[in-house]
């Protein structure tokens, strides 16, 4: 007697979600990029519209900054990362 295995079964997931995940972020990134280009071709000062962009996507990348900042200190309760120092904690969930 022969035991048969089920196609599903004994085989590794090939696309874990964090994968997608990624996948996502980066294609949200190249679409970004795409964007910038196509409103620096549109505008009547293509610098001062670059300029523009560039602003508001230092703000968007601060904001993500203190949000894994805050995330960090919640969950060691002793992380910190400044331009010249880094600290680690250990905390106890």
């Amino acid at each position: 007697m022969t035991t048969r295995r089920s196609a599903g079964k004994g085989k590794a997931k090939t696309k874990p979600a964090q994968d997608k995940a990624e996948q996502k972020f980066k294609a949200a990134m190249q679409n970004l990029e795409k964007i910038a280009q196509e409103r620096m071709l549109l505008a009547n000062d293509p610098f001062s519209a670059g300029v523009k962009m560039a602003r508001e996507v230092r703000k968007l990348a601060e904001h993500i900054e203190s949000e894994v900042e805050s995330v960090t200190v919640t969950s060691t309760e002793a992380g910190y990362a400044g331009y010249d120092t880094i600290g680690v904690g250990v905390g106890v969930s």
